[in-house]
C-alpha cells in the first residue's frame, strides 16, 4: 500500500514539474543593488537577475510585482482610560 501511494505521489510531481510554469514574485523594490525600477520601470537588480536564471533552469516563466511595503503609523493613537 505504501508504495502504491508513493508511486501515486511521484507520478504527480513528475506531471506537475513537466507543466508549462508561471512564478509571480512580488517585491519591494526601494533596494539597490538587490532590487530597484530602472528608467523604463522595470523591476532590475541582483534578486532579479537571480530568480531569472532560476526560472530559465528550470524552464518556468518569471513575472515581477514591485509591491510596496506599508509603514506603520509613527505614532499611534493610544486610548485614554
Amino acid at each position: 500500500m505504501k508504495k502504491m501511494v508513493l508511486a501515486a505521489l511521484l507520478a504527480g510531481f513528475s506531471l506537475s514539474a513537466t507543466a508549462a510554469q508561471t512564478i509571480r514574485f512580488a517585491t519591494e523594490a526601494s533596494y539597490p543593488p538587490f532590487e530597484f525600477v530602472d528608467a523604463d520601470n522595470k523591476i532590475q537588480g541582483f534578486d532579479v537577475d537571480l530568480a531569472n536564471a532560476l526560472c530559465k533552469e528550470i524552464d518556468a516563466t518569471c513575472t515581477f510585482t514591485n509591491q510596496g511595503v506599508r509603514q506603520p503609523d509613527p505614532k499611534p493613537e493610544i486610548p485614554s482610560f
